[in-house]
């Protein structure tokens, strides 16, 4: 291969990279909102330790590092916590079960920062994506 074939490689690699984390991002958020749908129906159906045991089983397989990094990253603008919060709420991801979920997830979003898979934004308390999906989002 020449130079501009391994550069052509390695653009179409990023391009579809990126497509391959905006897909992971969007259906983890479907997840947690099909999770949602799934629960309050199965409680309708007289079904709800069923649907307790679906949503502790989908929460441990989408932990909310994971349903807070698809916010940020799905997110047009940067992004407060309480924007967070609301986020995981819409998409029905049970926060009520931690004694502070602010909390929780203010501690989440500094984690992902200093793990470099997300970024904050200045000082004003917002996170967006981080340098490298942004570079995969431009790709």
């Amino acid at each position: 291969m020449t130079s501009g074939e391994f550069t052509q490689a390695l653009e179409e690699a990023r391009r579809q990279l990126a497509t391959a984390i905006q897909e992971r991002d969007r259906w983890n958020l479907e997840v947690v909102r099909l999770h949602n749908l799934v629960r309050t129906l199965a409680f309708n159906a007289q079904n709800a330790q069923r649907a307790e045991e679906v949503q502790h089983e989908i929460q441990h397989q989408i932990g909310i590092a994971q349903a807070i990094e698809a916010l940020v990253n799905g997110a047009q603008s940067p992004i407060s916590p309480v924007e967070v919060r609301d986020g995981l709420l819409f998409y029905g991801y049970d926060i009520g079960r931690y004694a502070n979920p602010l909390a929780l997830i203010h501690q989440t979003l500094k984690r992902l920062v200093a793990d470099g898979r997300i970024r904050e934004h200045g000082r004003t308390g917002r996170y967006t994506r981080s340098a490298f999906y942004e570079a995969l989002l431009k790709a």
